[in-house]
Order: structure tokens, then sequence, then C-alpha cells
């Protein structure tokens, strides 16, 4: 029956299929696929220096973002995951993690509250929102970096697979290969 409305009614027709499901299944077309080619063996790449500002202290507190960001480069190559990566994405989450760190210590120190400045009334530390800042820019930064992972590699999830998470898939397959270059396998 018309109701004098033209064009597509929402809902309507047959459901799409995701890009992923198309890729897996074969039928995706040749911009859909991803355009990382890998060839030869990749394990030789340094680590691209960090930059200053991962080392920068501020009034004797010290900042851990060199060490993190270089134990998570660690991480990644051992995982065979480290060129996909952009090394800058790396940088911000070690600063974001290294500046929770910093706030978290300096709860520590001077506790959860502090006296308000014209009431002089206990109220809540200022460096409990700072953390908590810093935790979730650092968490949104790590989603990024497995998002990014995930994208990119995700024509290399198997369809007989136990799990359809293509980060776990990717991860446990690369633990993997590394553990049997390390042994000698």
């Amino acid at each position: 029956m018309a109701n004098n409305y033209g064009g597509k009614r929402p809902g309507a027709g047959r459901k799409k299929k995701d890009a992923a499901t198309r890729v897996l299944n074969g039928t995706a077309t040749a911009a859909e696929l991803p355009a990382l080619t890998v060839h030869g063996d990749l394990c030789g790449n340094a680590m691209p220096p960090p930059n200053e500002y991962l080392t920068k202290q501020s009034r004797g507190a010290e900042n851990r973002g060199r060490e993190i960001y270089e134990k998570l480069w660690t991480w990644l190559r051992e995982r065979d995951c480290h060129l996909l990566i952009n090394p800058e994405n790396l940088q911000q989450y070690a600063l974001s993690l290294a500046r929770c760190e910093q706030a978290e210590n300096a709860i520590h120190d001077f506790g959860f509250l502090a006296k308000h400045p014209t009431t002089g009334q206990p109220i809540e530390s200022p460096y409990v929102k700072i953390a908590q800042k810093y935790q979730k820019q650092a968490q949104g930064q790590w989603a990024a970096i497995e998002v990014n992972i995930a994208e990119r590699l995700r024509h290399y999830v198997d369809n007989n697979s136990e799990t359809t998470d293509p980060m776990e898939i990717i991860l446990r397959e690369s633990a993997e290969t590394a553990h049997k270059r390390r042994n000698g396998g």
C-alpha cells in the first residue's frame, strides 16, 4: 500500500555483510583488502629513538616514559607487530602512562584529600582527577593501537579458529612464531 512517500524504507532489504566477512569469504573488492604486503624477514629493524619529552623530569619526579616505550616496543617486536604501529602512537601511550604513574605517586605522597583554598574544607585531591584523566587517555591510546594492528592484519584471521577476535589470534600466532625463532625451531 503506497503512502505517498518515495524512496527506500529504513531497514528494508537484505542486510549487508561486514567487510571482514567478505574478506574471509573471498568476495571482497580490491578496495576493501588490506594494503599491507610483507616480503622477507622483518626482524632486523631497530627501535626508533624516542623523543626527548619522554625523559624530561619535572621537579624531581621521574618520568618513566622512555622505559615504558622501550618495553612496549620490545613486547610488540617479540610478537612481530612492531612494524604495524606508528612510533608516535607508542610514544603518546608511554607518555600518558608515565604521567598517570606520576599522578599516582603524588596521591601516595600527599593523600586523597586536599584543603580547599578559600574555605579550608577537605576536598578531593586534584591528583586523583589528573590520574584518572591520564589513565583514560592511555586506555584510549592502547585501544587505538590494538585496532590498528587488528585492522591491518584482519585478513590473516582463520575461519576455523576457536576465537573470532583478530587481535587475540594475531598475538597468539606471533608469540608462537617468536618462541620458535628463539628456540631455533
